[in-house]
């Protein structure tokens, strides 16, 4: 879908003119008719530039029922008269003169604006014209725009791009092409695509291993529903966009090198141990009365290197798979969910007394990094949230667990029904102290 050398000035000006639609679309929410992503600003992931977990969204279309999808002829091929695209006889010929093709109509779908690591340049995709305007159907093409000197660079063989991350020393965007089986990095100093890898899987997500040395795709779930409704299932239902959620793909970037590692069931979490360079994939499966997660520490290098199966050690515990928290300045690593839901449920058992945190199957889990073993579960439940210095983390608990678990009966009776409940100490030596929330 590239576009034909007479038509380049023009489209080269509509797209500049559309851009600056799109900067706005981007950061001030709202533009024209665009559609818009339903959270009011940036979640907590998308606050920083750079290299970030699970990469950056460019932008998506849905098609118009206003807007006419064919293919391009050019004009030499085309019966004289008729009207360039797709027609009756699927050649651009239209010999109904009541058969006019509108412009392409987009409804533009966007979540993330992602800005270059040195804080330079907008990436972002926007549409193609069309028809008649040298390209073959709608797409997204990706662009960037330089802040200071509103310089344009337009990257034609980057159409309907998935995902977009950054290289550690921000050096170079790494973005996930081709139905999500190529990547593609670009050097953000001169602008030039470097080299392609292709991986016979079909990838939504991108990520960049803090030494920069592999990209790691996958198909973790990226919205809050999808989170919350995981199941551990490989093959999400039909329609939904995404595909195979027990294969993680790994290409070395030195050489292209690229393979395919498969999990048990499907992945809720990927973390990256900076300290071993090991990757550590998380997911949970129910049995008979409660789930248990498991963490597997995979090696790339040693993968690579075929010295191993890069399988370094696999850790299993009482939990729901969740977001996997690496504590600061620690070997330790929290894990707790929001939710804990039996896709499966039995008959409800009754609780005995002073249990209730248990029966939820929601309690804090510490992990030992170094020794890749389980250390403990603490009561409460997720989302955990640790400080910058790592010394102190603070989750959620109800109200009946702090007088029971935790034998706050200080408490004032009026109390709502959720409390934060302090752990103290990441690596669970201490519980700390239970406060209202």
């Amino acid at each position: 879908m590239k576009s034909e050398n007479g038509s380049q000035t023009a489209v080269i000006r509509g797209f500049q003119q559309l851009f600056q639609l799109i900067v706005v679309a981007l950061l001030a929410t709202a533009c024209g008719g665009m559609e818009m992503g339903l959270e009011g600003g940036a979640s907590e992931e998308q606050q920083f530039v750079g290299r970030q977990d699970r990469g950056r969204d460019p932008g998506s279309f849905e098609r118009s029922d206003r807007g006419h999808y064919g293919t391009y002829v050019p004009p030499g091929e085309q019966d004289e008269g008729s009207n360039p695209g797709d027609g009756p006889d699927g050649r651009g010929r239209s010999p109904d003169p009541e058969d006019q093709l509108p412009p392409w109509v987009y409804k533009l779908n966007y979540s993330d604006a992602i800005i270059t690591p040195d804080g330079g340049a907008l990436l972002g995709s926007v549409p193609l014209p069309g028809p008649g305007k040298g390209f073959l159907s709608p797409g997204l093409m990706l662009v960037a725009r330089e802040f200071d000197t509103g310089k344009m660079h337009w990257f034609p063989d980057l159409i309907d791009t998935r995902r977009i991350n950054f290289s550690p020393n921000g050096k170079t965007a790494w973005v996930l092409r081709d139905g999500g089986q190529g990547v593609t990095g670009i050097d953000l100093k001169t602008w030039k695509m470097g080299k392609s890898h292709y991986l016979k899987e079909q990838f939504n997500v991108l990520d960049v291993t803090p030494d920069g040395k592999f990209l790691v795709l996958s198909n973790l779930p990226l919205e809050s529903v999808a989170k919350a409704s995981y199941d551990g299932e490989c093959f999400p239902p039909p329609g939904s966009g995404i595909y195979n959620r027990c294969r993680v793909g790994f290409v070395r970037i030195s050489d292209g090198k690229h393979w395919t590692h498969t999990t048990p069931v499907g992945l809720r979490d990927i973390d990256f141990d900076a300290v071993s360079g090991e990757v550590l994939l998380t997911w949970s499966v129910w049995g008979t009365l409660e789930p248990t997660v498991s963490i597997r520490f995979y090696d790339p290098a040693a993968a690579a290197k075929m010295l191993s199966s890069g399988m370094k050690g696999q850790v299993n515990f009482p939990n729901c798979a969740d977001e996997l928290v690496l504590v600061p300045n620690s070997r330790r690593a929290l894990l707790s969910p929001n939710t804990c839901l039996n896709p499966d449920p039995p008959e409800p058992l009754p609780a005995a007394p002073g249990t209730m945190e248990q029966a939820q199957f929601d309690p804090i889990s510490v992990i030992d990094l170094d020794k890749r073993a389980f250390i403990k579960n603490l009561p409460g439940f997720g989302p955990v949230t640790v400080t910058p210095d790592g010394k102190r983390a603070v989750g959620f608990t109800r109200r009946a667990a702090m007088i029971n678990d935790w034998d706050s009966s200080w408490l004032p009776l009026s109390s709502r029904t959720k409390g934060v409940a302090s752990t103290g100490q990441p690596d669970g030596a201490s519980s700390g102290q239970v406060r209202n929330r």
